[in-house]
């Protein structure tokens, strides 16, 4: 039995909880529900086009990719600063195996040199840093 104060100062009442009742469920839990991610589903919406060919040789592989090109402001001064373009590209990461640091990409029909490659979250997806070349 554990008791707990329900007021402040002086002329405190207390009162008393039990925790002799089961913790365990009344009714029995529910199945876990199968669930499928359609990740193809997903890019179809937003993605474009990217090709990319092994450098260590291979045929040419294409995927459908999100490309993300944000505005960065770097090294803001007081009246100056850089603007630079974060180029991320979002893809499942079951396509361009392989695919590393150097590597060229072509994505939308533009040009771009492979950063940095990383998986995200669960690892069904992953994402790359590029450089417009």
């Amino acid at each position: 039995m554990i008791t707990r104060s329900t007021g402040y100062g002086w002329g405190t009442k207390r009162s008393a909880i039990s925790f002799e009742k089961s913790l365990a469920p009344t009714a029995p839990l529910p199945t876990r529900l199968a669930f499928t991610e359609r990740l193809d589903e997903f890019f179809q919406d937003f993605a474009v086009a990217a090709t990319w060919t092994p450098s260590t040789g291979g045929a040419q592989q294409s995927a459908w990719v999100i490309l993300d090109a944000p505005d960065e402001l770097l090294l803001a001064g007081q009246y100056t600063g850089i603007l630079s373009t974060e180029y991320l590209i979002t893809l499942e990461a079951a396509y361009f195996p392989g695919l590393k640091t150097n590597e060229a990409l072509r994505v939308d029909a533009v040009n771009y040199k492979v950063r940095e490659v990383r998986l995200v979250d669960d690892g069904k997806i992953k994402q790359v840093s590029l450089s417009k070349v």
